[in-house]
């Protein structure tokens, strides 16, 4: 007899909801200038960064190719560009380091106005956090540049791209410490970054907009869920549309608890199909 399998709620999300979860980072985080400003800083180490403009899920679209959809894009006074990119499944350097050029061309694209010389190309950063140590270093930030054989910068390279080390923790709880620890807390009172945990406190009581706009994006997932399996068919039918869903989740970095909370699959079907994925 097959156990019939618990339904979430939109309450039952929102209370596990996490802020390094993709629907908690877009939702806090868009516009939010002062907690962007605080991950910039923090993530660069670069305390006279001043954001201006911070949007997230912002589409990236190459006229000539592959186009992109980032987590969150920063505008910094200067007119230099900072991307931040939530991470939860390292795929691999060959994919992950590739995946940071082309993000760092298409932000490129856009300090350089039409006609300007190409010295005034402003800094781009291109940040991408994952759950886990890549490097097994235990250092929490890995920062690399443009850089000769010899180990010296390329002068006049204003590039950089940072792995950040979701992991870390440290005894004084610097404050990269302590984003590491908010972005996996899905309590707001036990966050210790005051303006993210402000936004997941606004976000997780009854503040309009927010609330609004989570409603709206597990409507449309559950909606994509319904039709997809509609338009396939029947119970295999279904497995098979929940599958096909599960696997595109996957492939944008969604926990697996959060893939099986909104397919309906168990977590250890989800496990199975990122394995298969791997593999294949």
């Amino acid at each position: 007899m097959q156990r019939k399998r618990k339904q979430y709620s939109i309450e039952d999300q929102l209370r596990v909801l996490k802020l390094g979860d993709d629907y908690g980072f877009s939702i806090v985080l868009d516009n939010n200038l002062e907690g962007a400003e605080f991950m910039v800083r923090t993530l660069t180490r670069k305390e006279d960064i001043s954001i201006v403009e911070a949007r997230t899920q912002v589409s990236m679209r190459n006229p000539f190719g592959h186009s992109a959809v980032l987590d969150i894009l920063a505008k910094d006074s200067k007119g230099g560009y900072a991307c931040i990119e939530i991470q939860r499944v390292f795929k691999g350097w060959p994919d992950t380091s590739r995946r940071m050029l082309h993000y760092a061309s298409l932000l490129y694209s856009k300090t350089l106005e039409r006609g300007s010389d190409y010295a005034n190309a402003k800094d781009v950063y291109v940040i991408f956090i994952f759950d886990d140590d890549v490097f097994d270093l235990q250092l929490p930030l890995y920062e690399f540049r443009m850089r000769m054989e010899d180990g010296m910068d390329l002068p006049g390279a204003n590039l950089t791209v940072i792995v950040a080390n979701g992991a870390y923790r440290d005894r004084i709880e610097t404050d990269l410490s302590k984003l590491f620890s908010d972005l996996h807390e899905s309590d707001p009172k036990k966050m210790k970054v005051p303006v993210l945990r402000k936004a997941m406190e606004q976000l997780k009581g009854r503040d309009g907009r927010m609330r609004s706009e989570f409603d709206r994006m597990m409507s449309s997932i559950k909606k994509d869920i319904r039709e997809e399996g509609k338009a396939i068919g029947m119970k295999e039918g279904l497995a098979e549309g929940r599958a096909d869903i599960a696997r595109n989740m996957i492939r944008e970095s969604f926990p697996p608890e959060r893939i099986a909370q909104l397919t309906g699959l168990s977590q250890d079907d989800v496990c199975r199909i990122a394995a298969e994925m791997a593999e294949g």
